[in-house]
């Protein structure tokens, strides 16, 4: 089961790139930087399905889309210069916490 948690991580990383690729691609004026993001979303979301299998679903989706929501605010900080206001940064707390209680007290289990 280890193992599903590390190809979650890969999946949700792969996700923020596309996620930040996308914005690059510039309403379809740029068809190979749009093939790359399909193409990365497809690894994210085959990488996701095969997680899905081993992993508790609640848990496993609370990181993969919580965190990676929180990593794709950060990182856009940096890449797009978008800062995040205080109320942007309450919620990204609250959704790293959340997911933080979900994943850790949960005694959610794989049937």
């Amino acid at each position: 089961m280890k193992f599903g948690w590390i190809i979650l991580m890969i999946s949700m990383l792969a996700d923020v790139a596309a996620s930040l690729l996308a914005k690059q691609v510039d309403g379809f004026r740029r068809p190979f930087l749009l093939a790359a993001v399909i193409g990365v979303y497809m690894v994210a979301m085959g990488l996701f399905m095969y997680c899905m299998k081993v992993l508790p679903i609640g848990p496993a989706f609370a990181i993969w889309s919580g965190i990676g929501m929180v990593l794709i605010a950060v990182l856009s900080i940096f890449f797009y210069r978008q800062i995040p206001d205080g109320p942007a940064i309450v919620g990204m707390s609250l959704i790293v916490l959340g997911t933080v209680v979900l994943s850790t007290m949960s005694k959610m289990q794989v049937h």
